[in-house]
């Protein structure tokens, strides 16, 4: 995992904007047949998609020869330059007697999960099936010998799992002409990158869509990947059209969903995607690994997650015997307690109809809306920004407990019991009469000017409630401010921006301020980091116009959305 991650593509399907361009004046008579064309592609799509998007949370595993060393981290050939020999012979010592795929699927089952995936082939090039393709596997290089993927397929698949395989198709430190970012650090690594391609990474694919028939392609690090080479995957693929793949592979080539890598963008996506996130630091097994994530910080994070529209891959770390990391195993265990009484407000559902709650997130399927509390309220007053103004609240764990619920000030305020019956995140089911209606953006209708705009990234993309498209300045300027002014003055008390995941990925020094008796006034102040964007909170005032500053060490300043977020 790690380095360029690479979401900056465009999106699967754009529909919206040529169905309502159907017959326009400024288009002329759109084609027929191309438009039914396209709606039986976009109904194609939504069909393959269906099972991932009910689905909602997986389980990755990371798995390989670096768990012998087990310091660093996966990438611990690239960080510490061993020489290929040297790292071949760590091999010897990747001897998984104690791996049991059956109770792996049986606990991703019971911790909620729907589907896995695992790295057949990391960076490091090691296949963990008998591979016809190279010598540098399970069957050829360890004593297992044995194939580690065709058990767990079928392990998998009878608890009812989709299963995936994740594939480096670009970085191999290993085999002969493998990419990399950088150079080499040993001879035995040169070679030519299209003779690997044919020789080693397009067989392998081959063997492992031909043996195991996965449900997902999990590509990694588009290193040396364009068009050309990317295209002789998507052929191998031409068999299996029911195959979900990321937009990992390169080639400018979007797949079926994106893929934000260890943390949770602010905005979500406005398509398909999908955050992946270790469960402790570090993907593959560290020895002297810090303690995993806690059940109750996962469960948080996979309501935060699927709020926002999107699915959580929550990867474990295999030791080289193949047994797992205790830690890791109990944390799952604890979200599956938690999912055994919550899980409908996880499964099938869609995002927020809010930007943002301060005491937790919520979900929805259709008419009900599922809360999930994290900050319970001292006062016994459960704010909820809605205008619906009949509603019926029970917690969804006790379906027998309903909540008093009553209408003031433009929003609904649930009853609550002076302790949260889960302190983890307690989920209460709401369910109205008609569908949703939350209160509006602070930033409808807001005017927005910019210093400076690249004309291919307007300043009008910052609040088109997506992160697909962005504002950028003009090229060689390292420094823009954007101002904001919404139409009237609204009581506030956060902000954020998302920005691009383009392959600069720069970091971007931040100020934010607001305008108060006409003077500027500091609400933030920081750096971004690998196009994580920013959030902030600061004491709920009535305010009307917003600054933010922008600055760059190389590339021009670039944001993706801009938020601001009212108090229930």
């Amino acid at each position: 995992m790690k380095l360029l991650p690479g979401s900056s593509f465009l999106p699967a399907f754009v529909l919206a904007t040529l169905l309502l361009a159907v017959r326009s004046p400024a288009l002329g008579n759109v084609d027929p047949v191309g438009m039914r064309d396209e709606t039986d592609a976009a109904v194609a799509n939504d069909e393959k998609m269906a099972w991932w998007r009910e689905a909602k949370f997986g389980l990755f595993i990371h798995w390989g020869v670096y768990a012998v060393p087990a310091r660093k981290s996966e990438w611990v050939m690239a960080m510490d330059k061993i020489p290929v020999a040297e790292y071949r012979a760590f091999a010897k010592n990747f001897n998984p007697v104690h791996y049991d795929p059956v109770s792996w699927a049986k606990m991703a089952k019971n911790a909620g999960m729907r589907y896995m995936v695992i790295t057949s082939k990391h960076h490091e090039g090691f296949a963990l099936w008998p591979s016809d393709a190279s010598d540098w596997d399970i069957g050829d290089a360890t004593p297992y010998k044995k194939d580690l993927l065709g058990p767990l397929a079928e392990a998998a698949r009878a608890e009812g799992l989709k299963f995936g395989l994740y594939y480096s198709q670009g970085q191999d430190w290993v085999n002969k002409g493998g990419g990399r970012y950088g150079p080499t650090w040993d001879p035995a690594q040169d070679g030519d990158f299209d003779e690997y391609l044919h020789n080693v990474a397009l067989p392998q694919v081959k063997e492992i869509l031909t043996r195991y028939k996965p449900d997902i392609l999990w590509w990694d690090t588009p290193a040396y990947m364009n068009p050309e080479r990317a295209q002789y995957f998507i052929d191998l693929l031409a068999d299996q059209p029911h195959i979900l793949m990321n937009n990992r592979l390169g080639g400018r080539i979007p797949g079926d969903f994106k893929t934000p890598e260890q943390y949770v963008p602010a905005g979500g996506y406005s398509g398909d995607w999908e955050t992946c996130m270790t469960i402790g630091n570090s993907w593959g097994y560290v020895e002297t690994e810090k303690p995993a994530k806690t059940a109750p910080e996962l469960i948080r994070k996979l309501a935060e997650i699927v709020s926002k529209g999107g699915n959580f891959l929550l990867n474990i770390s295999p030791k080289p015997d193949g047994s797992l990391p205790e830690d890791q195993v109990s944390a799952l265990e604890g979200v599956g307690q938690w999912m055994a009484g919550n899980s409908a407000s996880i499964y099938g559902t869609t995002r927020s109809p809010f930007d943002r709650l301060s005491w937790g997130y919520a979900t929805q399927k259709g008419k009900m809306v599922y809360l999930h509390v994290t900050k319970w309220p001292a006062d016994g007053r459960l704010l909820v920004p809605l205008l619906n103004k009949r509603a019926r609240a029970t917690l969804l764990a006790s379906p027998d407990t309903e909540l008093p619920v009553s209408y003031e000030d433009n929003r609904l305020v649930i009853d609550v019991p002076p302790e949260a019956p889960d302190p983890a995140n307690t989920v209460i089911a709401l369910q109205l009469t008609e569908d949703p209606k939350a209160i509006p953006s602070p930033l409808a209708g807001a005017a927005v000017s910019v210093s400076s705009e690249d004309p291919d990234r307007p300043a009008s993309n910052l609040m088109d409630g997506g992160r697909d498209s962005a504002w950028a300045a003009q090229k060689g300027e390292t420094m823009a401010t954007l101002d904001f002014v919404l139409k009237e003055p609204v009581v506030l008390n956060g902000f954020a921006f998302d920005e691009p995941e383009t392959g600069e990925r720069p970091k971007q020094k931040f100020l934010v301020e607001t305008e108060v008796n006409g003077a500027w006034t500091k609400l933030a102040e920081g750096t971004t980091n690998d196009a994580r964007g920013a959030q902030g909170n600061f004491k709920p005032q009535a305010l009307q116009s917003f600054r933010i500053t922008l600055e760059t060490e190389k590339v021009s300043p670039t944001l993706a959305e801009f938020r601001l977020y009212r108090p229930e």
